[in-house]
């Protein structure tokens, strides 16, 4: 059973699909090991309910083995427990040579009267995996330690996958008019505006043009529009994107001067014009 935002992110998130071993059960109907499969049938209810691995031995040596469809370079693991949460001691993943390697430990259990998502802070192996084991320590607790599902949180690159169109356009949008960075100067009624060569001369034939004839040095002035008008300019232009700021009034002036920068007719801006 996979859930999957791959596209967008490259995680990928399984809950379990079998049950490979375990200490004891309960029973074979209303508190088996093999509820653990799939998604949560309990939380967020808390108690001894029907629909949840309880064991049949309540001492420190419970454990249950759990197999996932799709190997992954695991990033997290949930744990949703339902009663007397906080006994799981000891968290593996087996390793390609079939050993379990410790993802996660404690030196000692505690009893929470509560339902929780236990989200592991684990030692990210650098291998991939489809097997995880839980070991469980009800002695503290005295009674059951009640585990619902284990949702298992990975990629199966390595690597993560590049950012998303959306998001170069939020991280381009960021560069505009930013001093530390730039290398070009805009002088927009007094105001000084600050850009970048290179992204000015991909994104405009017009522009191209201009910082091919601008002056290294000095700032480039720019008539006949707001400052905010602008910028607002500059950020289309590095992100195909409107300021979210910008009123309808201010709107206009955009779409001028985005006619300008553009090479869409009219004189353009340049160091020349007035």
């Amino acid at each position: 059973m996979t859930s999957t935002d791959m596209a967008a992110t490259g995680v990928l998130q399984q809950w379990a699909a079998t049950v490979t071993s375990f200490s004891s059960q309960y029973d074979s109907n209303g508190w088996p090991a093999s509820v653990v499969v799939g998604q949560p049938r309990v939380y967020p209810r808390y108690g001894d309910i029907q629909g949840a691995w309880a064991q049949a031995i309540c001492d420190n040596k419970q454990f249950i083995e759990l197999g996932y469809d799709t190997a992954v370079y695991v990033s997290g693991i949930n744990i949703y427990e339902t009663l007397n949460a906080g006994g799981v001691k000891r968290v593996s993943v087996r390793s390609p040579k079939g050993t379990w390697e410790t993802v996660w430990e404690t030196s000692g259990v505690e009893v929470i009267k509560a339902s929780r998502i236990f989200s592991l802070d684990i030692k990210t192996p650098n291998f991939k995996t489809k097997e995880v084991r839980l070991d469980v320590d009800c002695s503290v607790a005295r009674s059951w330690v009640e585990i619902d599902a284990v949702l298992l949180v990975g990629r199966e690159l390595k690597s993560e996958p590049p950012p998303s169109l959306s998001a170069l356009a939020d991280d381009f949008a960021k560069l505009v008019n930013d001093k530390d960075t730039s290398d070009v100067v805009f002088n927009v009624k007094g105001t000084e505006v600050y850009a970048h060569r290179a992204i000015l001369s991909v994104r405009s034939p017009r522009l191209k043009v201009m910082m091919s004839e601008a002056p290294l040095k000095g700032a480039i002035p720019v008539e006949n529009m707001t400052v905010h008008a602008f910028i607002g300019v500059l950020h289309y232009v590095y992100s195909g994107r409107i300021p979210d700021d910008h009123t309808a009034y201010v709107l206009v002036d955009v779409w001028r001067g985005e006619q300008r920068l553009w090479g869409w007719g009219g004189r353009g801006i340049s160091p020349e014009s007035g």
